[in-house]
């Protein structure tokens, strides 16, 4: 089992061992989903969200709310992402004043799964959707504001991953750009430039500095003035 929290509180650091040890009794039911879609263990309610490479579940327990996540099968390359992932952010994040830390993380790769506390904000695609539903001249401040935070504490991802020891990810931004653009049916002049831009930059350095590999809307939260990153399973060496 490993601690990848930046701190954690004796009240967060008793409540991680304790759904740890939980999760522990009932790895194999809960990776199988066996329990259903919600089951109540020990007072604790494990409600599951999502089923196919990894069994996701949302955690409800009186102190608080948790997420976890169970690999399915024998591959353990998608929790040692997460681990990886953590890890950096702990070792080189802790002075990122606008990046915001979850309460606990604990990890174990032998069992195959991760445990982290809830992140408070909302996700970044959903802040997008509600803006679409608004008038533009109420919150297009706050997402500039968002997107400001969010830019910077990506480069600082970029900047501070350039000599973290990583895995090389084998098929990176750049080659997903490629395919994008070869999907297109009907391109115009941003599709052209971007293709002239490919162009010009490729070939790209695959292991220029850490890259999140699937940093996504969905996997950005934002509060306030700080921004998470969920999801690290694809995190590696590549091109940013």
């Amino acid at each position: 089992m490993e601690i990848l929290s930046l701190n954690e509180s004796l009240a967060v650091s008793r409540q991680a061992d304790t759904l740890c040890i939980l999760i522990d009794e009932n790895t194999e039911a809960l990776r199988e989903g066996r329990f259903g879609k919600r089951t109540r263990l020990n007072g604790v309610v494990f409600e599951l969200i999502q089923k196919g490479r990894n069994a996701v579940y949302r955690i409800n327990s009186k102190q608080g709310r948790w997420f976890l996540k169970l690999a399915c099968s024998d591959n353990r390359a998608g929790i040692e992402g997460e681990i990886l992932g953590f890890q950096f952010m702990r070792e080189h994040f802790r002075d990122v004043s606008e990046y915001h830390h979850p309460a606990a993380v604990r990890a174990s790769v032998n069992h195959g799964f991760i445990l982290a506390s809830e992140i408070p904000g909302q996700q970044l695609n959903y802040q997008l959707y509600r803006a679409c539903l608004l008038p533009w001249r109420h919150n297009a401040g706050d997402l500039n504001h968002l997107f400001y935070h969010c830019g910077r504490v990506l480069g600082q991802f970029h900047k501070r991953g350039e000599n973290f020891p990583l895995r090389e990810i084998k098929s990176g931004l750049p080659n997903t750009l490629q395919r994008r653009l070869e999907r297109v049916k009907k391109p115009d002049e941003l599709t052209g430039k971007i293709g002239l831009w490919y162009e010009q930059n490729a070939p790209f350095d695959t292991s220029n500095t850490i890259v999140h590999g699937n940093c996504t809307f969905r996997n950005i939260f934002g509060h306030g003035e700080q921004v998470s990153i969920l999801d690290f399973e694809s995190v590696g060496h590549g091109s940013p």
